[in-house]
């Protein structure tokens, strides 16, 4: 069920998309998780409430500068089952796609119609235009919460004999059991920046600032959540002034 909504005026532009249940089934035979990826432990209040919404209001009143007057995005609880099998065979299927655009439009193999002349560099300099400059008054991403599951696959010798296996498959064989992983729990924590004013580029390393420190915090959580650790904790971070960072349940998240 997705539902979207876009009007335009004048005045503002505002865009709202919700969809309200996801569900990724796993089609490999005998598969010891049937799902992939579905929200986490569903309640009565969680039925009514989407999985995902996003919602933004842009103002039109200053054409030199995209100015917003808000932009949220709230996601459910996930709950993510992956088995070895799956994991090797969705890699392999990357692999042979990145190799079939890779032969297919390969640079080397197309001559090109034409050779443009050089561009003047006076010229390139002078009409090289600004970076875009963004301001939001509220930018507030809710807390993701995603639970992950891992069972490892072994499969019997003769397999392993005939396929070519990459140094991703060869960790997963070679860990087996240890490569374990029940119900980890994920937590990236709510950001919350009010009135940035900044480039994409700057707003893009804030935002990979925010989630690459707790991305690696969070995977010693999934270590912790193998077979042979112990259970991981929490962690909470502050960033500091007009930058709020802290989690909560996404339920209780809110979107205006």
């Amino acid at each position: 069920d997705l539902r979207a909504r876009a009007e335009s005026d004048s005045f503002e532009n505002t865009l709202e998309v919700k969809i309200r249940k996801l569900q990724v089934d796993n089609q490999l035979y005998l598969t010891p998780c049937s799902t992939v990826l579905s929200v986490r432990n569903p309640t009565p209040s969680s039925e009514e409430t989407d999985f995902f919404h996003v919602s933004l209001v842009q103002s039109n009143r200053y054409k030199s500068i995209m100015y917003f007057n808000y932009l949220g995005l709230m996601i459910q609880p996930l709950e993510l089952k992956l088995d070895e099998i799956f994991v090797l065979k969705t890699l392999k299927f990357v692999e042979s796609l990145t190799e079939f655009f890779s032969n297919t439009f390969s640079l080397n193999s197309v001559e090109p119609i034409f050779n443009p002349p050089p561009l003047n560099k006076n010229l390139t300099e002078k009409d090289t235009a600004p970076s875009t400059l963004l301001y939001f008054e509220l930018l507030h991403i809710n807390p993701l919460k995603i639970t992950i599951s891992f069972v490892s696959m072994p499969p019997n010798n003769n397999q392993a004999q005939n396929e070519q296996t990459t140094s991703v498959e060869k960790y997963l064989r070679t860990a087996g059991a240890f490569a374990n992983v029940d119900s980890a729990p994920i937590r990236l924590n709510c950001l919350i920046l009010k009135h940035p004013f900044c480039t994409p580029d700057e707003l893009m390393a804030r935002l990979y600032q925010h989630y690459s420190a707790q991305a690696l915090r969070q995977f010693f959580f999934i270590l912790g959540s193998a077979d042979f650790l112990g259970s991981p904790v929490s962690l909470v971070h502050n960033l500091g002034t007009g930058v709020f960072d802290f989690f909560y349940e996404p339920a209780h998240g809110f979107i205006t």
